[in-house]
């Protein structure tokens, strides 16, 4: 693998294996919480946190995180990277300027790949090379969410940055075009239940119509039966008199 200044990859390497097995043998609790485990590997490589990425951790700076001029060196870095799969509500990073080299790019595409949000990246300024861009272009042709991914200053060539800008491209128009679709079907999701909920009103109303009729003809029926038991009672009183004359 071709290196880029200040690319020692064995030393990385050797960091990042020191630092994976310090975590094999921490809590549960730790490995599954962000910011327990940036704190956890923080200690273990005898950094201090970042502030900024330690509230991004526990979920209090919304979905970017900007690091740009925070002047973390490549062992502060570490922790961050090995970090970052446990915060899927990522869409937005910037590590502008921040002396990446190409196996900190590859290490950082590694750190990204399974987050479902992640939309930008902000790399410009950094040191890496052609390496560097083509695990960049890997990531945005797995991770279709991503739709700007920016390299400015880099050592690449440009078909390769061609590439780069063009999956970009194909990215943001398919997510344009899923995002349509999806209104179009919460759009007649919303649709069917208007039209559930006017039925059911015509229903109710219907029922209602129909308790009054049946309201309204039991009225009238004992109506009837109070006017034939009043006719028969008429008629007893009148034939009770004549009943008694004759006898």
């Amino acid at each position: 693998m071709p290196l880029t200044p200040n690319d020692d990859i064995v030393e990385l390497s050797r960091r990042c294996d020191s630092l994976r097995m310090a975590l094999a043998c921490a809590e549960d609790g730790v490995k599954t919480n962000p910011a327990r485990k940036y704190m956890y590997l923080c200690e273990a490589s005898g950094e201090h946190p970042n502030p900024t990425f330690l509230r991004f951790s526990q979920g209090a700076c919304g979905s970017s995180l900007d690091l740009h001029r925070a002047y973390l060196s490549q062992r502060a870095i570490l922790p961050i990277l090995l970090t970052l799969p446990l915060c899927p509500w990522l869409k937005h990073i910037n590590l502008r300027e921040e002396r990446l080299t190409t196996t900190l790019i590859e290490m950082l595409c590694e750190s990204l790949q399974n987050l479902p949000l992640i939309r930008t990246i902000d790399v410009s300024g950094n040191p890496f090379g052609s390496v560097g861009l083509q695990a960049l272009l890997k990531l945005v042709l797995r991770r279709r969410t991503i739709v700007d991914c920016y390299v400015g200053g880099t050592q690449g060539v440009g078909s390769l940055l061609r590439r780069l800008h063009m999956a970009c491209e194909r990215n943001y128009q398919g997510l344009a075009e899923m995002e349509e679709e999806e209104e179009e079907e919460e759009e007649e999701e919303d649709g069917e239940k208007e039209e559930e909920e006017e039925e059911e009103e015509e229903e109710e109303e219907d029922g209602e119509k129909e308790e009054e009729e049946e309201g309204e003809e039991e009225k009238v029926e004992e109506d009837e039966e109070k006017e034939l038991v009043e006719e028969v009672v008429v008629v007893v009183e009148e034939e009770a008199p004549a009943a008694l004359l004759n006898e």
